[in-house]
């Protein structure tokens, strides 16, 4: 079972093959979340891949993102993964309170 390290809000900046898959239709599908954004949970693999992470990003739809498990590189706003086929750039988002609440 992974740890749970960190949930925040975030949104998915961008995300890059890290090999030659630019034209790979299996790989394409990851694009189409740039910029989504929604609760983001930070996890920590305890058993099968050790010491590595992997993010869920969902919305209040419950549409979401789960990455593969890869090396985190935190920045001051972003958190970079980068996993065996992508590097995922995930800003954290800024929840305002509204008025009365």
């Amino acid at each position: 079972m992974a740890k749970l390290i960190q949930k925040t809000f975030g949104k998915l900046i961008s995300v890059e093959p890290t090999g030659e898959r630019v034209e790979d239709v299996a790989w394409g599908w990851r694009k189409k979340f740039e910029g989504f954004y929604g609760v983001m949970q930070i996890y920590q693999s305890q058993h099968k891949h050790p010491g590595k992470y992997f993010i869920a990003l969902y919305d209040i739809e419950l549409q979401y993102l789960k990455t593969s498990v890869g090396e985190l590189i935190a920045e001051s706003n972003r958190i970079i993964l980068i996993t065996k086929n992508s590097k995922y750039t995930f800003e954290y988002v800024e929840q305002q309170e509204k008025d009365g609440e």
